[in-house]
């Protein structure tokens, strides 16, 4: 029979041969132990991912209508959102401007952001004073010149929106140029915009988002959503059901 080269050899001595043996079994051992390191760590980022990415309610139809009231008559907004998603502490509200965010918890350390937020405003005003701020608007975001300091002046509002509602620490680092959409209950009047903000350390995770903002009949409605960036790709046709839901002037 041919010589086995595959196997280690133990030796024939007594005492080397226990000895080689305890090494043997404490080398399966460590590897046991690896293993089953690796196996707990992998089966921990499983249960964030999918507590934190998956709104497993909406993927078995479990989205919910939330709306908001306006100031003034007919200035309502609604839209339709994943169940993960709970109403925070309500901001007070001012003279002609209502607002809400909902956000899922983040699902372990404390200094983790919100791993999502959703954030709705209405800002009632005069038709005449909307027309004149749609108009403004749609010829400074016309050019695709964010140096222009008239687009600059419109796009700031939309800028504070977003750093006030923001996780605590957060900051947006890149405002996208706005593009017009429309949406099947928006048919003009609309734009959104993409947003990068980051953390108050190199440990928090960057936040991506969009914020959309309408011009309607008696009312400018922003609506934000976001996620922190390790989960936002996978959520976006989510994130487009949401938008597409957004209904104003109600």
């Amino acid at each position: 029979m041919p010589e086995d080269t595959t196997s280690p050899k133990i030796s024939q001595n007594p005492a080397t041969y226990n000895a080689q043996r305890r090494r043997l079994l404490m080398s399966k051992l460590a590897w046991s132990i690896a293993l089953i390191f690796i196996l707990a760590i992998a089966a921990g980022g499983y249960l964030i991912y999918r507590k934190s990415i998956h709104f497993t309610h909406y993927a078995t139809g479990g989205l919910s209508t939330y709306t908001l009231a306006g100031a003034t008559a007919g200035t309502g907004a609604s839209f339709d959102k994943p169940a993960e998603f709970k109403i925070s502490t309500t901001p007070p509200s001012s003279k002609g401007y209502t607002e809400q965010v909902l956000l899922i918890q983040p699902a372990s350390s404390k200094e983790q952001p919100d791993i999502g937020r959703i954030a709705m405003a209405v800002a009632t005003s005069d038709p005449d004073s909307i027309n004149t701020a749609l108009a403004n608007f749609s010829l400074a975001v016309a050019p695709q010149n964010p140096q222009d300091a008239t687009y600059q002046a419109l796009i700031l509002p939309v800028q504070d929106f977003v750093n006030q509602r923001l996780p605590k620490g957060y900051g947006v680092t890149v405002l996208a140029t706005p593009r017009a959409i429309t949406t099947p209950r928006i048919s003009s009047g609309a734009w959104i915009i993409g947003f990068t903000a980051v953390g108050p350390s190199k440990s928090t995770p960057p936040v991506v988002g969009e914020i959309t903002l309408i011009y309607g009949k008696k009312a400018i409605y922003y609506f934000m959503v976001e996620n922190i960036s390790s989960v936002w790709s996978a959520n976006q046709s989510i994130w487009t059901k949401v938008i597409n839901s957004l209904k104003i002037d109600q």
